[in-house]
């Protein structure tokens, strides 16, 4: 079985649309794909909204933290999405 692609989504806070891109390729993925995501100024929290939207979606975003974009990031994906 061939290695899943991974995905990179970023977005300026990775609080909102990046993270609900990774959240939502992760769901529909069916471990084909690995989806992470980041950003150029990240926040302390998800954006509230974001969050309660992947719940009504039944997708869990506890453990969901914004955090910078790195080099190594870049160099492993295989997408890189820019929102």
């Amino acid at each position: 079985m061939p290695l899943p692609k991974t995905v990179l989504f970023i977005c300026k806070h990775n609080a909102g649309r990046s993270q609900l891109g990774a959240h939502l390729l992760t769901h529909i993925g069916d471990g084909r794909l690995v989806a992470t995501s980041a950003g150029i100024t990240p926040s302390e929290t998800i954006n509230p909204a974001v969050a309660a939207t992947l719940h009504e979606l039944g997708i869990d975003t506890s453990a969901a933290t914004p955090r910078a974009v790195t080099v190594d990031d870049l160099n492993t994906s295989d997408v890189v999405v820019l929102m």
